[in-house]
């Protein structure tokens, strides 16, 4: 007997995108596009009040981040193949480290005004996220070669 591999479903090269994941893609547009605004929007309502002014530092690469997302899952709405999923989902990654790493270089946060100091917390919080933003990289780029050659 003569075992052959398939393709698990979600790595097929040529998926249509089904009802629910464009549901998901479209919501996703929606979500991203309301953070953007809010995102903008913080410093001038105060809130959070631990955010101090380094933030608008930070507002450019956030708003890149926002697009990108947007356009992303726009895609998506129309193509999920494994190759196209897999580029977006690196595109989107690497930002997101990016946004990481900016983030802890700036450090636009003041938990002076508390009890407790959350700034260590809120380092560790970014180093573990760009741990896990590495290894969904990494793992995109097997899904990605996997999808290559499947072609």
């Amino acid at each position: 007997m003569v075992a052959t591999i398939k393709p698990a479903q979600d790595q097929q090269p040529d998926v249509e995108p089904t009802t629910s994941n464009r549901a998901g893609h479209a919501i996703e547009v929606i979500v991203n596009g309301g953070l953007l605004y809010v995102v903008h929007h913080l410093l001038e309502w105060g809130w959070p009040n631990f955010l101090t002014e380094e933030f608008e530092r930070l507002l450019p690469l956030l708003t890149f981040s926002f697009i990108v997302s947007i356009v992303v899952n726009a895609v998506y709405l129309v193509n999920t193949d494994v190759v196209t999923k897999s580029i977006g989902n690196l595109l989107t990654s690497s930002i997101a480290f990016a946004v990481c790493i900016r983030t802890l270089q700036i450090f636009p946060f003041d938990f002076s005004e508390y009890a407790t100091d959350w700034s260590t917390l809120v380092r560790v919080i970014l180093v573990a996220s760009l741990v896990g933003i590495v290894a969904a990289i990494v793992a995109t780029f097997a899904r990605l070669a996997a999808g290559l050659l499947l072609r």
